[in-house]
């Protein structure tokens, strides 16, 4: 075979593989991958490089990676729509300060355009923080007499376009929310949307620009987040993420995320509950994960404590990436007996799985996903196979009305992105950029990136105002609670607790 012929099959490995590690790498959230990726990573066409340069739309936003003015930097003012085609571009952005400009969010204390609401006490734009007094507040790197400016740094280019859009568009709606509403000591904020295209030095060279230019980044996604960890560290900025990825990020003492996740540290919430409906199934047991990214280590974190406090394994393995034939698996269980199913990869996996155990019209009691098959995509796609499965999720659901704070961002979401789609990734970037907010108001006139990383480190059991179930930034260990829903009627139907959520406290294993 010649070196030309063989480049689009290695290109096309390439990209499988890279889909399905970004998928998986982030088990403890929940990516909405579309079928049509799926397919033309399979086949081989999956990497997307854009144009050379953006352009800009019918609401005059920017492409990032357009070349355009202020280097891609849209005006203050501007809709705030998301960054289309950032033609691999790196350091694009686009740069929000809210107020008016296409309607992204009215001026004043009212809401925005259209009767988008504006909540109230803890749910405020401000959280109902108590501010500290302005007096003695300094210019300094990302801050002038008007704005804070900040950074959002996800993967938006690469070979999976848009993986992270909804963590931008998340942090987009917050800024826009809060601008609407409020300041921090007479400065509204500003938003720089980065792109680190699915690669470590896209991320490092992302944050070395916010080193220079932003007073911290919020909201941001990555799954090579690695790249920019020394990075942010060096510069002392403070690094408010969606969640963290990677060991180097979670080393990082300038960065944290509104989600916790240590593979280490794992809650008992879910595991004791289904040992309370049917221990039995609990003593018949299979854990089985893609081997990618951190899964390995958060299925083998949690088999260890699910055997810690009564499980018994009858069967346990990992499954390559490339494997598309899942009948051998099904069949170990099947011929074992297991009774409970306990799976950890992304929705599409999830599928096939499903899919396979009903060819073999093999049904356990219990079969268990973590919050990453919490998509609709699961129901849409698995032809009747997911029914009765469980999931736990540590957020409400996206149709609960009674969760103000969910709904506020679904409202705004609306505003900065008509139609675009909530996901676990954007509720907890709004929740980061809340973080943020609160954490900068309460520090006032003594705002600078070292008493903010001070401050950050004290925060426990944060909800972002019941937007999900209390994390723990500051020490970086695992948030305990979650709730149990089951797919029931070709539906997602909550089924413990009837409100709130379960907690079972956290167990240490060693990996």
């Amino acid at each position: 075979m010649s070196q030309s012929s063989s480049l689009p099959r290695r290109r096309g490995l390439q990209v499988a593989v890279l889909l399905a590690a970004a998928a998986l790498v982030l088990t403890a959230c929940g990516h909405r991958l579309g079928p049509e990726e799926i397919q033309r990573a399979n086949a081989g066409t999956g990497a997307v490089t854009g144009t050379a340069g953006g352009s800009a739309g019918a609401d005059g936003v920017l492409d990032a990676g357009s070349g355009g003015a202020d280097d891609g930097v849209v005006a203050a003012g501007d809709p705030g729509a998301p960054a289309g085609d950032t033609g691999g571009a790196t350091s694009g952005s686009t740069r929000d300060a809210g107020g008016g400009g296409g309607g992204a969010a009215a001026p004043g204390g009212g809401g925005g355009s259209g009767g988008t609401p504006s909540g109230s006490g803890e749910n405020s734009a401000t959280g109902g923080t108590k501010a500290g007094a302005c007096e003695g507040f300094a210019n300094q790197t990302g801050i002038t007499g008007s704005t804070i400016r900040l950074a959002n740094v996800s993967d938006i280019s690469g070979p999976i376009p848009g993986l992270f859009q909804a963590t931008q568009d998340a942090t987009r709606a917050y800024v826009a929310y809060f601008n609407a509403n409020s300041d921090i000591c007479g400065r509204k904020l500003e938003l720089d949307t980065l792109d680190s295209r699915s690669d470590t030095a896209a991320d490092q060279a992302a944050y070395q620009r916010a080193c220079s230019s932003a007073f911290a980044a919020v909201g941001s996604m990555s799954a090579f987040d690695s790249g920019g960890a020394k990075v942010a560290q060096n510069c002392k900025l403070p690094d408010v993420r969606s969640s963290t990825t990677s060991r180097e990020r979670n080393a990082c003492t300038t960065c944290l995320g509104a989600q916790t996740v240590n593979p280490e540290v794992v809650s008992l919430a879910a595991l004791k509950w289904f040992q309370r409906k049917d221990r039995a199934s609990t003593q018949k047991s299979a854990w089985i994960h893609i081997r990618a990214g951190s899964v390995p280590d958060i299925q083998a974190g949690r088999q260890k404590a699910a055997e810690r406090i009564g499980f018994k394994t009858l069967y346990s393995t990992g499954i390559d990436l490339t494997e598309f034939n899942y009948a051998p698996f099904v069949q170990q269980m099947k011929s074992r007996g297991v009774e409970y199913v306990d799976f950890v990869g992304s929705w599409q996996q999830a599928v096939r799985l499903a899919q396979a155990m009903k060819q073999q019209s093999y049904s356990p009691k219990v079969v268990h996903y973590l919050q990453p098959m919490y998509t609709q995509d699961l129901i849409d796609n698995a032809s009747g196979a997911v029914e009765n499965v469980y999931l736990s999720v540590n957020h409400p659901t996206y149709t609960d009305t009674s969760a103000k704070e969910m709904q506020l961002y679904l409202a705004w979401l609306q505003q900065v992105k008509p139609g675009a789609r909530p996901t676990t990734y954007g509720v907890y970037a709004w929740s980061a950029a809340r973080l943020f907010v609160e954490t900068s108001i309460k520090l006032g006139g003594k705002l600078n990136r070292d008493t903010l990383n001070a401050e950050l480190k004290k925060v426990r059991n944060w909800t972002a105002n019941d937007l999900h179930a209390g994390q723990n930034p500051g020490t970086k260990r695992t948030g305990e609670c979650t709730s149990m829903i089951q797919v029931k009627g070709g539906k997602f139907t909550r089924v413990a607790p009837a409100k709130g959520y379960l907690c079972e406290g956290l167990l240490d294993v060693k990996l």
